[in-house]
Parts: structure tokens; sequence; C-alpha cells
């Protein structure tokens, strides 16, 4: 770790003191970097003297979708402790921290000659336990200062880690400057740290080791800002980075972090200074904490219908008026069809995707959604009405039959977004329409056929013809003409007819046309 150059000139006792206080340094530093939610306990040890150990490779991005379960911005002049515990570890106060200009700021003074140069851990913890591996932990970490003078305490800066037990995975900005220096104590001796460098740290802790697997260089003389993460990734934890002016992630899968429960599991946010060795005028460091937060997995997401006037909207699960709120698993599609009063119409759709006519509307459920429709009132004039027995006029005239009890439309008029007729010619179509009594009923009748005569038949503008209304659902007649019949003899003659005006009310729930109302002509 601390190698030495130069000629020894020190008598046997000063190299056992020497050696002594190494010992004691081992021993310091076993106890540096692993906090444990307990204030003033901490553990681990660094690994192999700067090399990396261990098998780090890209990872992909996350592929779960989340919403956030705990948040934190740092706004305010206090920490709500009622959401941290602080814990103070070595040599800390639990006053080197503040807010200031949403975030959280810990600053940690220069320390003196000597091993370690007062080594400080100050840790924070969010009260939020883990009950899922799908989960997410993030924060904008901040260099806002870094003394330079005669180096820095080794390994100073933050981390944001996931833990359990004396396990964790970290990731956060590292630095030190120590170089070479002459020993003030042993004239004719320099010493020098390994792990010089300002860079980027990715490690696990466990078992009283810390083994880094990716360290990132950095400018010596620049002060970073990046956004870190901490995401379980298909059953693999990973880590990822990234400039906070960038919307890249760099992420990195770390196989060797494989708890078996993440039950008990907690993450937390650091900033540490310490496991250098012999330390010579280290310099101060003041780090900050930002946009914290903890995202878990969205199993099932809420879609609300605001409870509509002059109607009522149905989809899978909501039938409002009444029921307008349904749960749906998370990305499922969702339709919803409007069903509008008599005399209404569909205006608007807020919050999905409406259809042509504006009679159904989707929703893709990937977060919780809030629906809304407005119905307007419209006012449907029939069609004028002229002499129903002008010759002109016969061939769009609607006949019925006694013998047959079948109504036949020769010429109706509906628009091409029907979705009755299922006509989607993307204009107003001309259909003739054969509609026989439904079985058992003398005032309903069924659609047995239609045909587009729109090619064949040349309106005449003096002769009103049959139109369904789609906003209304309602067909109006203007004349149907039923046979004037006689017996003589024993046989039916027909003398004549009789001309009534009709309104026919579609029934979705049977599929039938009701009588509505009728009106003899004279």
């Amino acid at each position: 770790m601390n190698k030495y150059i130069g000629q020894p000139v020190q008598s046997c006792p000063n190299i056992l003191e020497r050696l002594i206080k190494r010992v004691w340094f081992i021993l310091y530093i076993l106890s540096i970097l692993i906090p444990t939610a307990q204030a003033g306990e901490v553990s681990g040890v660094i690994g192999t003297g700067g090399g990396l150990v261990g098998v780090v490779v890209a990872a992909p991005t996350q592929n779960t979708t989340l919403s956030t379960s705990f948040s934190e911005q740092f706004s305010g002049s206090q920490l709500d402790l009622s959401k941290w515990t602080v814990s103070k570890d070595y040599n800390t106060s639990g006053n080197e921290y503040s807010l200031q200009n949403n975030k959280l700021r810990v600053s940690f003074p220069g320390g003196t000659n000597g091993f370690m140069g007062q080594p400080m851990v100050l840790s924070f913890y969010p009260k939020y336990e883990f009950t899922s591996e799908n989960i997410s932990v993030r924060t904008t970490m901040t260099e806002i200062a870094r003394s330079k003078v005669d180096g820095q305490k080794d390994n100073s800066g933050g981390s944001l880690c996931l833990k359990r037990d004396d396990s964790a995975l970290c990731i956060g900005v590292h630095g030190n400057y120590s170089g070479y220096h002459p020993d003030p104590n042993f004239p004719g001796w320099n010493y020098y740290n390994t792990y010089v460098g300002h860079r980027i740290a990715i490690y696990v802790t466990g078992g009283g080791n810390v083994t880094y697997y990716k360290e990132i260089q950095l400018d010596l003389n620049t002060l970073y800002s990046f956004d870190f993460k901490i995401f379980n990734n298909s059953g693999v934890w990973s880590v990822a980075y990234k400039d906070v002016n960038s919307s890249n992630w760099i992420p990195f899968s770390i196989p060797a972090f494989a708890p078996k429960s993440i039950i008990g599991y907690k993450s937390y946010i650091q900033t540490h200074t310490g496991d250098g060795g012999y330390t010579y005028k280290t310099g101060s460091i003041t780090m900050g904490f930002s946009n914290f937060a903890i995202e878990t997995p969205v199993s099932n997401v809420s879609l609300t219908v605001n409870t509509p006037i002059h109607g009522e909207v149905t989809a899978t699960g909501i039938t409002c008026g009444t029921d307008c709120t349904e749960n749906y698993p998370i990305n499922t599609p969702v339709t919803l069809a409007a069903k509008p009063a008599s005399n209404f119409a569909v205006d608007s759709w807020i919050g999905c995707n409406a259809s042509a006519d504006k009679q159904t509307c989707q929703v893709t459920m990937d977060a919780a959604k809030s629906v809304n429709v407005t119905f307007k009132q419209i006012t449907v004039t029939p069609p004028a009405l002229l002499s129903p027995l002008a010759p002109q006029c016969v061939e769009y005239q609607a006949n019925y039959s006694l013998k047959t009890k079948t109504l036949v439309l020769p010429v109706v008029t509906l628009s091409s977004t029907t979705s009755l007729m299922k006509v989607s010619t993307g204009k107003t179509e001309l259909l003739k329409v054969t509609m026989p009594l439904a079985p058992k009923s003398e005032t309903q009748f069924r659609v047995s056929a239609f045909e587009v005569v729109t090619s064949t038949v040349q309106l005449k503008s003096e002769c009103p013809v049959s139109t369904y209304v789609a906003a209304e659902e309602r067909a109006y007649i203007p004349a149907i003409g039923i046979p004037i019949t006689v017996t003589l003899g024993g046989k039916t003659i027909e003398t004549g007819k009789a001309f009534y005006q009709a309104t026919l009310k579609w029934l979705s729930t049977t599929g039938l046309f009701e009588i509505e109302t009728v009106k003899p002509l004279q």
C-alpha cells in the first residue's frame, strides 16, 4: 500500500516503533469504509493497493417500470430526521452537514501531519427498507470544494451505496493528491500513496474487504457533478453514472454482488476521508448531495374517468357514471366507449386517443391515468315533409308488408362514421335496408340486409328520405306506406295505402330497432 524509498538510517528501536505504527494503521483502516446503521460502527478493508479486482461488465439499462417510493430534494433549512438516520462515524460530531440551495452539504476540515490525518465518515440512511429486488436508488453528487494543500485525505469524497449486514455495493467520486513527500519523522526517507488519482470508484465491500471493480479517472483540477444510480436488472445488481448535463447513463453490472434476499437491505449516501496511510498536510473537502430517490416496481396502475354529465363511459371494469375507477396491469391498452344521453353527442376527450367519430378513446396504462369526456347537446330537425303521395317521390318511400311483416327502406342516408352498418368509405352513404319484424314482437325490427345504393340512386331535393342520426342512434322515416285492404268473397284486396311518419330507436343491448313514435300523415 505505502512504499518507502531511500536509505534507512534509523536505529532498531525507531524501526520497531515504525512497525508498531504500521500495525496500528492497518487495524485502523479495517474500520473505515463500511458504516452500519449504528453510529460509530464502521468495518472494512481496502483491497489490492489500488489495483482492480473482480469482474465488471457493461450492463443494459433497467427494463422494469418503476415509480418513486421515497424522494428527497433537501429543501428547507434542516434535514427531516423523520425520514433520515444520520450515522456519525470516526471523528464526526454530526455538525459537519447542512442544507443549502437544495443540497445536503457535508464539509470535512483538513487534517494534521501524521497517520490518516483524522479520518472522518458521515453517512445518511433513508428510513426505507426494500421488499423487492427490482429497485433503483439514485442521487446527484457534487464536489463543491477540494483544498489541495500538499495533498488530500486518501479516498476522500462521497459514495452512494446499497448494503445489507457487512456487504455493500457502492459508486462515488474519490480523490487524493498526495504524491511524493519527504518523511518529516525520518530524514532521508520519502513516502507516496499508490491510490493517487481523482476518479469515479465502483466497489463492493464484504467479509472485511473492499474490492474495486472499476475506476474511471477524472481530471485532478476539476470539480465534478454526477448522477449515480444502483439498480437491479433482471436479477443482476448494476451501477450507472452520467454527467448531470447529459442524458446518457453509463451502466456496469457487478455479478459478484448477489444477495440472497433483498429483505433488510438499506441504501445510504456517505462522505468520507481516510484509508491512505501516512498523509502530510491533508486538505479539506465539501460534498453536496441532491435529488435522492428510491424507485420500486409498478405492478398495477389506476385509470380514473371523471364522472360525465349527459352520458356514460364504459370499459373493462368501468361503467361511469357509477363505477369510474379501475386498476390495470402496467402497459395494458384500454378502450373507452362513450354512451351519450338522448339528444347529446360526444364533444371531446381529454387524456386518451379518440377515434375519428369520437365514440371510443384508447389509452395505454404505462402510468396512472385520468380521462375526461364532454358531451354536447345536439338539435336534430327531421327532414321537412312534402306530400308523400307526390309521384316523383314514390321511389324513396318506405313500405311495410303485412304479409311478410317486413319494413323496407329503399333509401337511407347515414354518415360513413356510423359503426352500426360498418360503412367506412369516408363519405355519407345511401343504403337500402331490409328490416323484418323481430320474432314475438310487434314493435321491434332487426336489420337483415343492407345494400349500398349511393352510385345508383339520384336524390331529388324535393323528396325527403329516411335518415339515420348516429349521435342519437335513431332513424327518422318521413313516410311509411302500409297497405289498406278489404276482404271480399274470401279474398284480401289492397285498395290503397295509408302513410305514417315514424322514428325508430336503436337498442344497443339487443341489436334491434324499436318503434319510438308513429304519426299518421294526412
